[in-house]
C-alpha cells in the first residue's frame, strides 16, 4: 500500500517535472521557473518523508508484536502511533489521526501477509 503512494507521488513528481522542462519552461520567466523548481522539490521531499514514515510504520508494528507480547492489540496500535507521530514530528509532517491510523493498519496487515508467506 505504502509504495503504491509513494510510487504515486514519485511518478506524479516526474511528470510535472517533465511538463515544466518541455512546455512550461520555455514561456516562463526565471521567478516562475524558480518556483516551479521549488514546487517539485517540495512534492519529491513529501515524497520522500512519506516513504520513511511507510518504512518506520512496518518496522514499529514488529516491534509492537514483539514488545507487548502479551498485550492488547489497541495498546500496540497506541505505541506504534505515539513512535510514528514522534517522527513526523521531526520531520515537520503534519498528519491527522486517521492518517496515523491508516498508516498503521496499511503496515499491520503487510506484516500479517509476510507471516502468511513464512
Amino acid at each position: 500500500m505504502e509504495s503504491t503512494i509513494i510510487s504515486l507521488l514519485t511518478t506524479v513528481g516526474l511528470i510535472l517535472y517533465i511538463a515544466y522542462e518541455k512546455i512550461i519552461l520555455p514561456k516562463m520567466s526565471a521567478s516562475d521557473v524558480e518556483s516551479a523548481r521549488g514546487t517539485v522539490d517540495t512534492v519529491m521531499n513529501i515524497a520522500q518523508k512519506f516513504e520513511l514514515i511507510y518504512k518506520m510504520a512496518d518496522k514499529f508494528v514488529i516491534l509492537a508484536k514483539k514488545k507487548f507480547s502479551d498485550g492488547k492489540g489497541e495498546e500496540k496500535k497506541n505505541w506504534v502511533i505515539e513512535q510514528l507521530k514522534k517522527i513526523a514530528d521531526t520531520l515537520d509532517l503534519v498528519l491527522t489521526d486517521e492518517d496515523y491510523e491508516a498508516i498503521n493498519e496499511s503496515a499491520y496487515v503487510d506484516m500479517k501477509k509476510d507471516e502468511a508467506t513464512k
